[in-house]
């Protein structure tokens, strides 16, 4: 099945305006690729968190106007998975005062796809840390609301699927909030 998931470490934050222009506010986290949305015990989780390896098919960042880049690095090797900016066209700005393209506006961002497989540039264990360095230029702004969030697509990677669940059966007993009878 396909899972969806987005990884973050918050909602919203605040870049600050700097007082020395050109000014440029770098955000940036490392947190395991099963960092949200996780049951304890990931075999029983409804998402189909019951691989130890997926196949990344669609990353995006969400981030907001004034974003300069994005980029999604594997943590262990600094491997570059996505990289979103404006110098790639990844992301967009909007040129114009036409509605979807309003000037000065991020008005598009095109997500990073792979193939899977096993030479895929986005086969990932699930455990494994990912750095996430989200850019926003703070020159003539403060700027609320920024993200610096990671959308996924992925698929499990047959043969690498964890083993069941323990069953758990539950007994009554007397003594454990039941009546002994009369």
């Amino acid at each position: 099945p396909l899972l969806g998931f987005a990884v973050t470490p918050l909602q919203e934050y605040d870049a600050m305006e700097c007082a020395d222009p050109p000014c440029v506010h770098t955000f940036d986290y490392v947190l395991p690729l099963d960092f949200n949305g996780v049951a304890p015990d990931p075999r029983s989780h409804p998402w189909g968190w019951n691989f130890t390896h997926y196949d990344v098919l669609w990353t995006q960042p969400h981030i907001h106007s004034f974003a300069l880049s994005a980029e999604l690095q594997d943590a262990l090797t600094n491997r570059t998975i996505c990289m979103c900016s404006i110098e790639n066209g990844c992301l967009r700005y909007g040129e114009t005062n036409n509605a979807g393209d309003e000037a000065g506006f991020l008005t598009d961002i095109n997500p990073c796809t792979f193939s899977a497989g096993p030479e895929s540039a986005g086969r990932l264990v699930r455990s494994n840390p990912v750095r996430s360095i989200v850019r926003y230029n703070t020159t003539t702004r403060r700027i609320t609301g920024a993200m610096a969030m990671w959308n996924f697509f992925a698929v499990g990677v047959p043969g690498t699927e964890l083993p069941a669940a323990p069953t758990v059966h539950a007994s009554a007993s007397p003594g454990h909030g039941h009546a002994a009878p009369p």
